[in-house]
């Protein structure tokens, strides 16, 4: 039984089948000009975390899926999920919504996915016009980045004991 703001947020989408499996996507027509904003979640989220920023888009076209495996998506067992993949689903939902150019705003995981599809853009082989990219709380270059203590102990020799360690509360709290 999902929550009713979650249910809310799956009856506004639709489902989109994939070579990978059906990704839940949600949309809105923009009423002024600019580019569609492209929204990707973060690592272990959906794209529900977008419900508070669509409405601030100032009537800005907005585009969002739950990942493959993710939220409302399929999750396909067993199966080897990988950020390659995400990037090609990513591209089936652009060109699905037949949007024109794009500007891409990613989270956590969703920035390694846009990573991908910034260096696709870079060799020429992006089937869309992507304008921008704002990349927020992630980094593929790890020694960039400004890991928490939880993360510097889930990366070593203790991570999978600290894993298991973590329950729904301090998750939440984290």
């Amino acid at each position: 039984m999902l929550p009713a703001g979650v249910r809310q947020w799956q009856d506004g989408g639709r489902l989109l089948q994939t070579g990978s499996g059906s990704v839940f996507v949600r949309s809105a027509p923009g009423t002024g000009a600019g580019p569609t904003v492209l929204l990707l979640h973060g690592f272990p989220s959906s794209s529900y975390d977008f419900r508070g920023v669509v409405d601030r888009l100032g009537g800005r076209a907005w585009l969002t899926l739950d990942f493959l495996g993710f939220g409302l998506s399929d999750k396909p067992r067993p199966h080897r999920y990988s950020l390659l993949e995400q990037a090609d689903i990513v591209q089936d939902v652009v060109a699905d919504a037949g949007v024109g150019p794009v500007a891409l705003l990613a989270h956590d995981m969703g920035t390694s996915v846009a990573t991908e599809l910034l260096a696709r853009d870079i060799s020429g082989g992006l089937p869309f016009d992507l304008q921008r990219a704002v990349l927020t709380n992630g980094s593929v270059i790890i020694e960039r980045a400004s890991l928490r203590r939880s993360q510097k102990i889930l990366r070593g020799p203790l991570g999978p004991l600290f894993a298991r360690l973590t329950n729904k509360r301090g998750f939440i709290r984290g």
